[in-house]
């Protein structure tokens, strides 16, 4: 299917929208294109657009606004005379939107709602009778459609069923208390404060018992102290990934095995110096959360740590990440080797 080119020239739209003053959608509409290719032609053309206030005064947004209200006026301020289905009495509505009102106050409607059918005894159908005191009442809510005493009983009901306590002990400190029969049934501790019953939930569901028990905490071994301190002064008590200092952040910095520690038998390779690196605590939970796509500093594979790249490289699709990574170990490497010379030139020279 051909493209149905427009051509609308220069002379032309500016006669239509300078000088006649027609709008854009008046003249899309007679020459038979949309809105949207008069306005690109009028950028074409460089036809500057009316500003509001000058849109407000041509002769098409007066007709407009004139067709509105005259619409307005049919519509929305016609008088309907109504008669009240309740009380029987005249009443006014104004707009198309009012005519089906039937009522004349909110008082006549309600009192409409209560005007149930009678039944063959002749007895309203929202009407009970009491089974407290025999005599007949009204339901004034429909939502109960089945009542069984009335509101004087139903008082004297609840009175007799929060007296009718049974006496239990409290399920932490021992202390009396006096509950309703449905509490009594529906628990089988009962505690005479909120405190008491934290304490002996803690006491119930700690450790073992607990439901998200999964063996409890285990302390590092394998020298993990002085591994851990060795880890800090090598990475200059910088984090790995954000550079944040031990003094910006004014505590130690998390030191993060990048294999598993209980992936390992022997701890002390766990604890090696090439599987630690210090990390920002934000950081360290990025490293561990599935925002770390590409596994940085995290190797859970089985394989022995010497045959895996440091630092889980091979995980880093980044080729620049990469370098950097090589390039910090270098350094670290040339660092290390720089201050045991150091060290090894001091003992030689002052022994």
């Amino acid at each position: 299917m051909e493209k149905k080119t427009v051509n609308i020239s220069e002379s032309e739209l500016k006669e239509l929208y300078l000088n006649e003053k027609l709008s854009t959608r008046e003249i899309a509409k007679k020459l038979g294109v949309g809105q949207t290719t008069v306005r690109r032609k009028m950028k074409k053309y460089n036809i500057p657009a009316r500003t509001e206030e000058e849109s407000r005064q041509t002769e098409s947004f007066k007709k407009r606004r004139k067709e509105l209200a005259e619409r307005y006026k049919k519509e929305y301020t016609k008088v309907y005379k109504k008669e009240c289905e309740c009380c029987g009495k005249p009443f006014i509505v104004y707009g198309a939107d009012q005519k089906n009102k039937k009522f004349c106050s909110k008082e006549c409607e309600s009192q409409s709602r209560r005007k149930l059918e009678r039944t063959n005894d002749g007895l309203l159908r929202n009407t009970f009778v009491c089974q407290g005191c025999g005599r007949t009442f009204d339901n004034p809510s429909l939502h109960r459609i089945n009542r069984t005493y009335c509101d004087k009983c139903l008082s004297i009901h609840k009175s007799e069923s929060q007296y009718n306590r049974i006496k239990v002990k409290c399920g932490w400190c021992g202390k009396p208390i006096y509950v309703t029969p449905s509490r009594y049934r529906s628990n089988k501790i009962n505690y005479c404060s909120i405190s008491c019953m934290s304490k002996d939930y803690r006491r119930r569901f700690s450790g073992e018992n607990s439901p998200t028990w999964t063996g409890g905490k285990k302390h590092y071994t394998g020298s993990w102290q002085r591994q851990r301190n060795k880890a800090r002064k090598r990475d200059l008590f910088k984090c790995r990934v954000c550079g944040t200092t031990e003094i910006e952040l004014g505590k130690e910095l998390s030191v993060h095995h990048i294999r598993k520690y209980k992936l390992f038998t022997d701890k002390k390779k766990a604890n090696s110096i090439h599987n630690l690196v210090c990390l920002y605590p934000d950081c360290h939970t990025f490293v561990h959360s599935k925002k770390n796509k590409t596994k940085l500093y995290i190797n859970n594979s089985n394989k022995p740590l010497e045959v895996i790249l440091r630092y889980s490289l091979f995980a880093i699709k980044n080729i620049a990440t990469f370098i950097k990574l090589r390039l910090e170990l270098c350094w670290e490497y040339l660092a290390e080797l720089s201050r045991s010379l150091l060290s090894h030139l001091k003992d030689v020279l002052f022994h």
